[in-house]
């Protein structure tokens, strides 16, 4: 899927985005009734959603304790501290620009197969982390929860 959106930290312009098979089910139905190239238009059709937007939500939701950019950061800290992908894929995934001005010259490649397979499995921590502390909040032992939460995306899938 294209990011028709321009610019991101890595300053290289649109770019591909890994679709998994979880998203793509969430994006289809908007993307048939779209009024926008854009997933999220703003309040002008020819514009994205605003980068505020978020922001503001958080914050009639009373949690704006939390930040945009700490979304962000959880991604990061949980490759680097949780799995065996490349500190570089991460940035990848999160736009950000790789290496100096030589090795972007010769790194061609979007690497969306592997942003690919990093965005399911962080998907399905998403999924398991929720539905477990959902269980601990059920009063079930944290072993039980992750036993359920193991089952459960086993035979559902976990898609975010």
């Amino acid at each position: 899927m294209d990011n028709p959106c321009g610019a991101h930290e890595s300053g290289q312009g649109a770019s591909r985005a890994s679709a998994n098979s979880g998203r793509g089910e969430i994006l289809r139905p908007l993307h048939e009734g779209r009024i926008s190239d854009f997933v999220f238009p703003g309040q002008k059709p020819d514009r994205p959603l605003s980068n505020i937007a978020l922001v503001m939500l958080m914050r009639r939701m009373g949690v704006d304790q939390f930040t945009v950019h700490g979304f962000r950061s959880s991604v990061r800290d949980w490759v680097g501290d949780a799995t065996r992908f490349p500190g570089e894929l991460a940035k990848r995934v999160l736009a950000h620009r790789v290496g100096d001005e030589t090795e972007r010259a010769f790194r061609r490649s979007d690497a969306l197969d592997r942003r690919r397979q990093l965005m399911e499995a962080w998907s399905e921590f998403v999924v398991k982390s929720w539905f477990a502390t959902a269980m601990q909040r059920a009063n079930l032992s944290p072993l039980r929860a992750v036993r359920i939460a193991d089952s459960t995306c086993s035979r559902f899938g976990c898609y975010i």
